[in-house]
């Protein structure tokens, strides 16, 4: 207290931006990550209701990354606890160190996605597929026995004691197996089924199993496999639908006749993505060319209630561009291609690693290249079908790999940097091959 009477607070030990009123530390967090943030609050102990108020970290959290998991899921577990998770996980992955290491099971084979592991147990002649949501925390798995499971969704399996069954994917709560036996002659079935509801869909015997992969999501679940001719000695991706809510497999195939990659997880992708289902490859021709040419992504995507080629829409070439061949060889060991749904602005990104020996160096390095996913306005139906966009420029690529030739070496740098839309980021070096 003053002599004139007035009194003043003390705060003993404080600094001034600890004395800030809650509502100016929000304008604050507004200008930071939220990493910055969860950093911010360890600094002292009255910053711990930036990750700790359920108000505040529910704006926070909303506004920086709406489209995580986390945040979809916060309305149920807590935005406080959802914020601190979301935070941790990004920090585990960036930084190649876990906060936890955990014997889940001891297992024959597995599958993970989406935070659910289904991973399958045997004790000759019982088998187990356990499905276990880990991203949850969940206690409790549910089990399914697989012999059971074959038996009803397929009959005329129950002589059959001799047999392969392998998870192929788990989302949205829909498991999908592959399922085959020799009896007398080799089948190959895809089951579908909801192990929550004890609900098997309609199973479906398949012509081919090569390089199997399946999308899904609540709704519509697709299947590919790399087994069309397509005429010319090269084999093509064929896909085929199914409508989960009616039980119902599409009559129609779409074979996938202009993307080229046949390596998931590196030279093609394939995801579901809210309701439309996404292709990508990092290759734009079936024969390697023995000239120095400009790279290009392939990607495409048709909505999941309507696989109509014709309303297929494909990213233009002026915004797929990848690299130049003469940036420097690739060891396509270590490729890596994905698409994802980015967690801040919802949009869809090309994530892709390679690793790279840039502008004639000795040493390789590994880099995480990303780029946004932009497709052209809606086609009509009467409009011509946009998947052959990509045939229609042969005599562009052509013309422009003459140009490219004739260019100094150096112009090559200068377009790299004019693509600006392409990020990348180091994830680390390595030396000789």
């Amino acid at each position: 207290m003053t002599a004139s009477g007035t009194e003043h607070t003390v705060y003993l030990g404080k600094s001034r931006l600890q004395r800030l009123p809650y509502e100016i530390f929000g304008f604050i967090v507004q200008n930071l990550d939220l990493e910055d943030v969860f950093e911010l609050s360890l600094c002292s102990r009255d910053f711990q209701y930036l990750i700790r108020d359920e108000r505040f970290c529910r704006a926070v959290i909303t506004a920086k990354a709406p489209y995580a998991l986390e945040t979809q899921e916060a309305k149920r577990t807590g935005f406080a606890r959802a914020l601190r998770r979301l935070v941790k996980r990004r920090t585990a992955v960036s930084q190649a160190y876990p906060y936890l290491i955990g014997i889940v099971g001891l297992a024959d084979s597995y599958v993970y996605h989406g935070g659910v592991i289904c991973y399958i147990v045997e004790a000759r002649p019982k088998r187990w597929l356990r499905i276990l949501d880990l991203h949850n925390s969940a206690n409790i798995e549910m089990v399914v026995d697989i012999p059971t499971l074959v038996t009803e969704a397929v009959l005329g399996t129950r002589k059959s004691t001799r047999y392969k069954f392998r998870v192929l994917h788990h989302a949205a709560g829909i498991t999908t197996c592959l399922f085959s036996f020799a009896l007398p002659n080799t089948e190959n079935w895809l089951l579908v089924f909801k192990a929550e509801e004890q609900t098997i869909f309609e199973p479906l015997r398949l012509d081919s199993t090569a390089r199997i992969f399946v999308r899904n999501n609540a709704e519509y679940l697709y299947f590919g496999t790399h087994s069309d001719d397509g005429g010319d000695g090269f084999r093509r991706w064929v896909l085929r639908g199914f409508a989960i809510k009616e039980n119902l497999w599409f009559p129609k195939k779409m074979q996938l006749s202009n993307l080229v990659g046949y390596d998931i997880g590196s030279t093609a992708c394939f995801e579901v993505i809210d309701d439309h289902f996404y292709g990508l490859s990092n290759q734009t021709a079936f024969e390697i060319e023995e000239i120095d040419w400009t790279s290009y992504y392939y990607c495409f995507r048709f909505r999941l209630d309507d696989p109509d080629a014709r309303k297929t829409q494909v990213m233009k070439r002026q915004d797929s561009w990848r690299r130049h061949h003469s940036e420097g060889p690739i060891d396509d060991r270590w490729s890596l291609l994905k698409l994802e749904k980015d967690e801040d602005s919802g949009k869809i990104k090309i994530v892709e690693c390679r690793k790279e020996w840039l502008a004639g160096k000795s040493g390789s390095r590994r880099t995480y290249y990303t780029k946004e996913v932009v497709f052209p306005a809606a086609y009509n139906d009467g409009d011509l079908p946009v998947t052959s966009s990509n045939e229609d420029t042969s005599d562009d690529q052509a013309a422009n790999v003459i140009e490219y030739l004739n260019r100094p070496k150096s112009a090559a740098l200068e377009e790299r940097s004019a693509h600006n839309t392409l990020n990348a980021f180091a994830y680390g070096l390595g030396h000789g091959g």
